[in-house]
């Protein structure tokens, strides 16, 4: 992938710096992770009794015939040691599939959208990830970065 040469222009997006094939390769690093936070915070404050909010942390989609095609609803969690216990794995299923509702969201909008949900474990030095299907739940697969590449790529279309 080469990125385009020159200045971004931070008050114009058309300006971003892009890749070959037109995707942006940098979504506005001054604004730092957890830019939305000021938004959330609000939107916390302002629901009445029964109104919800979650954000998905990843929608994966794919271009067929011109129109976008979802493939698959990921939800990321942070895991900030190479090897971890099956304790520590089942905790964070556990935390999705009964103490939060963010794994019941991300199944109905997975399903929604016609594709599968997961938890995606991925250690910062995004060389280690942990996948668990929360759609078809067959346990957890850890692997390295090419063989995540190579599931993201893989992602069925459809409910698979």
């Amino acid at each position: 992938m080469q990125k385009t040469q020159g200045a971004t222009d931070w008050a114009n997006p058309a300006s971003a710096a892009r890749a070959d094939d037109g995707r942006k390769v940098v979504q506005f690093p001054q604004r730092g992770l957890g830019a939305d936070a000021v938004y959330r915070q609000w939107r916390l404050s302002a629901g009445a009794a029964r109104q919800y909010s979650m954000d998905a942390d990843q929608i994966e989609y794919r271009f067929i015939g011109g129109q976008v095609v979802p493939v698959g609803v990921l939800e990321l969690t942070q895991i900030d040691s190479w090897e971890v216990p099956e304790s520590y794995l089942r905790a964070i299923r556990n935390r999705y599939l009964h103490r939060d509702a963010q794994g019941k969201v991300a199944k109905a909008l997975a399903a929604a959208l016609g594709c599968q949900a997961f938890i995606i474990g991925y250690h910062p030095t995004c060389t280690r990830f942990w996948i668990y299907n929360l759609t078809k739940p067959q346990g957890w697969t850890v692997c390295g970065a090419d063989t995540y590449g190579a599931f993201l790529q893989r992602l069925p279309f459809g409910k698979g």
